[in-house]
């Protein structure tokens, strides 16, 4: 029996009357290749069964991106939050650039920040000037506010986008996966000891992220007897004191997965101590972090896969809109803190919840 022979690039090229540079870049999308060019090439590819080999192609990658040190090129960070805007101090922000700048140094990129609030910026402006400094891969951290869409001339450009705010165009995501940072944080609470467990959340945030961190509580409540079930605090507005006091007095959660530190802080100024009373643990990124038992949403790892991404997508010169966008979820780590006291402590010391 012969041997099955793969069919090469050469015989795509020949069968086409074309170099096999061209149809390199044609079976890539690339744009310096006519469309009707392209498109007549990959039917010939498809009609010869022409499949890439992927030893060389691991190969090509090996040596575009192994070598340390080598200029690839600018990728852009293109932040669109105003100056004095409370999301710039939140650090994952910032920890998802430093994530990323260290993972573009690391394959030969330059990471460059642009901001789509500078004056007389404009969204055609800013697409003239990525072009006149050849960036063609962009990073969008997340937006200030949620559904928030985007007019570039993205043909020229591959994207990954942070999180869910840039809702049109959807693109190729990386974000962390909140869902399941709130069914880690509940079930830890448990191991610890903690059987009521409830949840806080203002309205704005859990809209950032889809809703996913109160979907997750939803449904870890159905999983209870009703008589042990704790209707979430969904909070319009800053937490008040009267308003989470009231909710906890009510509710005598043991317990509370938050993601606002303003919310134990809201309690501790109704009356209640944390964690002797009530114990707290946070979702997402703040500030005061380092005060409570909490989810390392892991923010440089997340930058840093998003480059990954951008980088995969430059290699295979994938432009535009892509028509499956494709969303990482990077899982979080639980980090034990103050807020939150094991069980055999907890179980010694008197509670007053009842007296808030």
């Amino acid at each position: 029996m012969p041997a099955f022979k793969r069919p090469t690039m050469r015989a795509v090229a020949e069968k086409a009357g074309v170099s096999t540079m061209t149809v390199s870049l044609a079976l890539r999308d690339h744009a310096s290749i006519p469309e009707s060019t392209r498109s007549r090439i990959k039917a010939i590819a498809s009609a010869l069964d022409y499949r890439p080999d992927p030893v060389l192609r691991a190969f090509h990658a090996y040596r575009h991106y192994g070598r340390l040190g080598a200029y690839h090129g600018t990728l852009g960070w293109v932040d669109s939050i105003p100056e004095g805007h409370e999301l710039r101090a939140v650090p994952a922000f910032e920890a998802y650039f430093a994530g990323a700048l260290d993972r573009a140094k690391q394959l030969g990129y330059k990471l460059e920040k642009l901001w789509l609030g500078a004056p007389d910026m404009t969204q055609k402006r800013m697409t003239e000037i990525l072009r006149a400094r050849s960036i063609e891969g962009l990073l969008f951290p997340p937006q200030p506010d949620t559904g928030m869409a985007l007019g570039l001339d993205w043909s020229r450009f591959s994207v990954v986008s942070f999180g869910y705010t840039l809702a049109r165009p959807r693109f190729h995501s990386v974000c962390n996966h909140h869902y399941q940072s709130v069914l880690t944080a509940m079930r830890r609470l448990k191991e610890l000891g903690y059987a009521r467990i409830g949840f806080a959340v203002s309205a704005v945030t859990n809209d950032r992220v889809q809703k996913h961190w109160l979907a997750a509580y939803l449904v870890e409540q159905q999983l209870l007897p009703k008589r042990e079930r704790i209707e979430p605090l969904l909070i319009e507005g800053p937490p008040r004191r009267e308003v989470v006091g009231t909710w906890l007095k009510k509710n005598r959660p043991d317990a509370v997965v938050a993601i606002d530190p303003l919310v134990p802080e809201a309690a501790q100024a109704a009356g209640i101590r944390v964690p002797d009373d009530v114990a707290f643990a946070l979702c997402g990124d703040s500030l005061k972090r380092e005060r409570f038992a909490r989810i390392d949403e892991n923010s440089p790892v997340i930058g840093a896969t998003a480059v990954d991404m951008l980088a995969g997508m430059l290699q295979r010169n994938e432009r535009g809109i892509p028509g499956h966008p494709i969303r990482m979820l990077i899982e979080g780590t639980w980090v034990d803190g103050p807020s939150v006291l094991p069980q055999s402590i907890r179980m010694g010391r008197p509670r007053k919840l009842g007296e808030v």
